[in-house]
């Protein structure tokens, strides 16, 4: 009888053993693919916040600059009504995407006839 209990508690361990190295192996496999889930996952974050500031930046930028041509064709029509010869604008346009600043300085030199 006692050969028998012997080979049962080392049956029981053993099979204590394996589960508890299969539970260990399970839960190494699904800690890995949540790693994996959540760095896909911040990574598609990332990649679509740069593509929402780049989109806007592009749309205050494009926005920025026609209302940039809009005016400076009123100032040259206008200047124009005026009997000046010609009218020399330079223009600096910076937008800085990650405030959406959108800094104009011009600058005009007019001549009359």
């Amino acid at each position: 009888m006692d050969l028998v209990v012997a080979v049962e508690v080392v049956v029981v361990v053993v099979v204590v053993v394996v589960v508890v190295v299969g539970l260990v192996v399970v839960a190494a496999v699904v800690v890995e693919v949540v790693v994996v889930v959540v760095v896909v996952v911040v990574v598609v974050v990332v990649v679509v916040v740069v593509v929402v500031v780049v989109v806007v930046a592009a749309a205050a930028a494009a926005a920025a600059y026609l209302l940039m041509l809009e005016f400076f064709w009123k100032m040259l029509v206008t200047k124009k009504k005026n009997n000046l010869s010609f009218v020399v604008i330079k223009f600096q346009f910076n937008c800085s995407p990650p405030l959406f600043k959108c800094i104009i300085r011009y600058e005009h030199i007019s001549k009359l006839e």
